[in-house]
């Protein structure tokens, strides 16, 4: 996806029905350390990460769970803890 482009470090990204002239200019564009992605594609990759939702980089453990349902509950930091036999 143009995301994934994005991500890769790419410089940008012609479509197939670019000349010839246009991909020297864009090879020589993106040497220079220009930007080569087209108003509308930014548009869609903006959108697009705006679409994609937050993941977390792991998964809360089963106790983190625990903790997380007695605190939102509104057990306070000293219930929570004697409420799961630990100390504070």
């Amino acid at each position: 996806t143009l995301a994934d482009v994005a991500r890769s470090g790419a410089s940008g990204h012609l479509t197939k029905e670019r000349g010839f002239g246009d991909v020297v200019g864009a090879v020589r564009a993106a040497a220079a350390g220009e930007v080569l992605f087209s108003s509308s594609e930014l548009q869609r990759l903006l959108l697009s990460e705006r679409s994609e939702p937050a993941t977390a980089t792991e998964p809360l453990t089963p106790r983190e769970l625990e903790v997380l349902h007695l605190l939102a509950s509104g057990a306070s930091t000293a219930a929570a803890a004697a409420a799961l036999g630990i100390s504070t």
